[in-house]
């Protein structure tokens, strides 16, 4: 399934979404969702208190990662992994 968010002239993202079974969320490590995001400006996508994580690989250009009140720089290259089950995790 291709579900399109955040479609314009700035910002463009591709993801599919999956729903596991209820067996392989309460087991099993398992994929949620998988996508792409470009950003012309700056973009922020903020997570909270959410049972997952978050991985992400830049591929070009930077930005600021800001995770549990602390600042991050990213730049092309950069893989970051987040527990989202922690507060304040946004990146832009």
């Amino acid at each position: 399934m291709d579900n399109s968010l955040f479609q314009g002239k700035l910002v463009t993202s591709r993801r599919i979404i999956y729903t596991p079974s209820d067996f392989a969320r309460t087991n099993l490590i398992h994929l949620q969702e998988i996508g792409s995001l470009q950003a012309l400006r700056p973009h922020t996508s903020q997570r909270e208190k959410l049972s997952s994580y978050l991985v992400f690989l830049v591929l070009e250009g930077s930005g600021t990662l800001s995770y549990q009140n602390r600042g991050f720089p990213l730049s092309k290259g950069d893989c970051v992994f987040l527990d989202c089950r922690k507060l304040n995790s946004q990146r832009s």
